[in-house]
């Protein structure tokens, strides 16, 4: 039985994005889909334990090659979408974008889902700029478009003038995916652990933590959980070297299945994004945000407009005052009590059970790829 459904993405599920992992799993329990990522070598066991569906586009020798790797995954993206003509294209963000919607274009019966998960705008950088000014000519191009947000789905629609369906799946995860690490038994600690866990990039701004560390008036002990540039995790490692004697733990080079143990044994979770930085920032909840929730986590956050009504609706943390250091400081020492940090983790566990775990929030969004993908031409 030949695949009905191709997903196609730039990026490597296992490091980041993992929602598209997940997308994956619920639309592979009634169809053969097809999984095309970018995946490195390190990560090809985690990978290749998905199903025999599932490709990287660095398997290949020329995805070996740095320098011809993402022409590479251009052209074999192209080919792919021509294979899966008449049948059901899903085009994370849009790299492979051009390609599906050139498809459509000659082949009207082929369905196009386009999912989100990032917003550009003429800030960003060269590459994605380039993209940009395509996909503004053919963002209704797509029979459904799939955002993280709501915040981020009225903006798209408005800048875009988007006709299109639209559906929300925010960038939680499963219950299932994150039971195996969950520590019912936990009990916060009176030197509390400070975790970070995510990328180690210019638009993270680690340098803002690390100051906050510094200027905290307790004991504590951190850990920053990062992938990114050797470069970028060097000076993150010098910048930690020393802090107020307190234990600073860097690791590196982990999935993010691996990442969630040293995250459950934590008791305070940090999310940073300068909402001034670009507008993806300003419209960011990542998904670390929801791990740490799900594993009950206490979150200090930026002011990032999801993170922030989120926060307010559900009692699952502190979002900073100010923009800065200081203002990160000051929402860690709020949660610097070990009772304050228990009626947090007690409401996070809540809700996240009841509305803000993958099956709560992507119940309604799911129904309608379906839809799609069951819908006659």
């Amino acid at each position: 039985m030949k695949s009905d459904v191709i997903i196609l993405t730039a990026i490597n599920p296992t490091k980041a994005y993992s929602c598209v992992k997940y997308l994956f799993d619920r639309l592979s329990s009634k169809h053969k889909v097809d999984l095309w990522a970018m995946v490195s070598d390190d990560s090809i066991g985690t990978y290749k334990s998905w199903g025999n569906t599932v490709h990287s586009f660095t398997s290949n020798v020329f995805g070996k090659i740095p320098k011809v790797r993402m022409v590479a995954m251009k052209v074999i993206g192209f080919f792919l979408c021509w294979k899966f003509r008449n049948r059901t294209i899903i085009c994370h963000e849009t790299y492979h974008y051009h390609s599906a919607c050139f498809v459509k274009k000659l082949f009207p019966k082929t369905k196009l889902i386009h999912y989100c998960t990032e917003m550009y705008n003429e800030k960003s950088v060269k590459f994605q700029r380039d993209q940009l000014k395509y996909y503004k000519d053919h963002a209704n191009d797509p029979d459904l478009i799939i955002e993280c947000n709501e915040e981020r789905k009225k903006y798209r629609k408005n800048l875009y003038k988007i006709v299109k369906p639209q559906v929300v799946i925010d960038n939680t995860i499963p219950i299932s995916e994150i039971s195996p690490f969950f520590d019912a038994n936990h009990v916060n600690s009176d030197v509390p652990t400070i975790v970070y866990s995510g990328g180690c990039h210019n638009v993270h701004e680690l340098d803002i933590i690390v100051e906050a560390l510094k200027l905290l008036d307790f004991e504590y002990k951190a850990k920053f959980i990062v992938y990114g540039p050797s470069n970028a995790i060097d000076a993150l490692k010098e910048q930690c070297r020393v802090i107020n004697g307190s234990h600073i733990e860097i690791i590196t080079g982990l999935t993010r299945d691996e990442a969630l143990p040293h995250v459950a044994k934590s008791d305070i979770g940090i999310v940073y994004y300068d909402p001034e930085y670009s507008v993806n920032c300003k419209y960011a909840a990542p998904t670390k945000f929801f791990e740490y929730i799900g594993l009950g986590l206490p979150v200090v956050s930026s002011k990032n407009e999801p993170l922030v009504r989120i926060i307010d609706e559900y009692k699952v943390g502190i979002y900073m005052e100010t923009n800065d250091s200081k203002g990160m400081a000051m929402a860690i020492s709020d949660l610097a009590d070990k009772q304050v940090r228990d009626k947090y983790r007690a409401n996070e566990l809540n809700s996240f059970k009841k509305y803000l775990s993958y099956e709560s929030q992507s119940a309604q969004a799911i129904e309608a790829v379906f839809n799609i993908l069951d819908s006659k031409c």
